[in-house]
């Protein structure tokens, strides 16, 4: 009879399969092993203990799950097979492939092996458990783009654009597009984010597609064309990790918690995370001058017709990836940086939206995560992000900005 239980072996889960795996159940055991990935595990650790037969359809689920892990620094390893299931994995080629335990001490060694032996510590803030990895980085320059005045009316124009040089930043967000001629132009623009010197922009058009330019794709000579937003150049002062809570956390929570560590009033927060649900919207036109004219977007009877504004959370499970600035004190601003934070906000943050995926769960992978998951998951929008936003777990970088 075939059985899956699932019990904690230290700080690992450990799956018990018992009976025959085939075509009929390897489904489930799919499964299992997705529930526990999707709750955060890395390393599950599969007792075929009492397992009487693999098939081919049984190998090909373990070799698909290893797949996943292993693009987020997990993996698969297989306790106490009986000689017959061992002998199919030596035949198959699956003996080189996984780890393999013959018992709970072998297994003891393997697990300890595999400790994160980083410089990273474990702190609480506001009753929120981080891993933390300080850096040493001197404070970032931050600069503003264009205006936001011409917006309210959509009267932009070829006069209002700033080509902004991209070896002048890699961090910025606002209302950008990407060309030569501003008639090829004019009507692309759209909420945009630039992350680590990788660009998203998706622009206010019927139908829109995230268009982007990754790092090593980009030409450094050319501008990027911005009609308002911000700009960072520096480096992380630090990194955070947040693995799942008792309960999903927003992103209000999560500022004020790491505010509690950062000495800057004004820091760039930039982040890569699971998404619990988004609270977010995005411009549905571009605002440049047209032959009808329009009073204010922003007034009821227009504001649908202009932005995608759901008032419920949406993509939960997705993952974000997204740059903006935190202040703490507005009164202490300059007039060219407080403009970006209207009405009783403290945050202005653009968010790549990305397919439902999963995260490594080591603090000194969160580059390579960066590279990876812009590099392999399929954008699906940007957006401005609200700070009641949720978020199950994730990276969260710090930026001080220079006063």
């Amino acid at each position: 009879m075939f059985r899956i239980e699932t019990e904690n072996i230290g700080l690992n889960k450990k799956i018990i399969l018992s009976g025959r795996i085939d075509g009929i159940t390897s489904s489930d055991v799919e499964k299992a092993i997705d529930d526990l990935i999707a709750q955060g595990e890395r390393t599950i650790i599969i007792d075929l203990s009492p397992v009487l037969y693999i098939s081919s359809a049984g190998l090909r689920i373990f070799l698909a799950a290893q797949k996943e892990l292993r693009k987020i620094d997990g993996s698969l390893i297989f306790l106490s097979p009986p000689d017959s299931v061992q002998k199919i994995f030596e035949i198959s080629g699956f003996a080189g492939i996984f780890t393999i335990a013959p018992d709970e001490t072998f297994l003891n060694i393997v697990l300890n092996g595999n400790k994160n032996l980083s410089k990273a510590e474990m702190i609480q803030l506001n009753g929120l458990q981080f891993e933390i990895l300080s850096l040493n980085s001197p404070p970032a320059s931050c600069f503003s783009i264009g205006s936001y005045d011409k917006q309210k009316n959509s009267s932009y124009s070829l006069q209002d654009v700033v080509p902004v040089p991209q070896t002048d930043f890699n961090f910025a967000l606002g209302l950008a597009a990407t060309g030569i001629e501003f008639d090829d132009y004019r009507n692309y623009f759209g909420e945009s984010v630039v992350i680590n010197n990788n660009l998203f922009i998706y622009p206010a058009i019927r139908g829109a597609k995230v268009d982007f330019i990754l790092e090593e794709e980009r030409v450094k000579s050319e501008t990027i064309k911005f009609l308002n937003g911000f700009a960072l150049k520096g480096s992380f002062n630090s990194i955070t990790l947040m693995k799942e809570q008792e309960k999903l956390i927003s992103l209000k929570e999560i500022i004020a918690a790491l505010s509690l560590k950062v000495k800057s009033n004004l820091f760039g927060l930039v982040f890569l995370a699971v998404s619990g649900g988004v609270y977010g919207m995005n411009l549905k036109k571009v605002p440049v001058i047209s032959e009808h004219s329009v009073p204010d977007i922003f007034e009821n009877s227009l504001f649908h017709e202009w932005f995608d504004f759901p008032v419920e959370g949406r993509y939960s499970n997705h993952l974000l990836a997204g740059f903006g600035l935190v202040v703490k004190d507005k009164s202490l601003l300059p007039d060219n940086l407080k403009k970006h934070f209207p009405r009783n906000t403290s945050t202005h943050i653009h968010s790549l939206i990305m397919e439902k995926g999963y995260l490594s769960h080591k603090i000194e992978e969160f580059n390579k995560e960066m590279k990876r998951i812009f590099n392999e998951l399929t954008s699906l929008k940007v957006q401005h992000l609200m700070s009641d936003s949720i978020f199950k777990s994730g990276f969260f970088a710090i930026i001080e900005v220079e006063s």
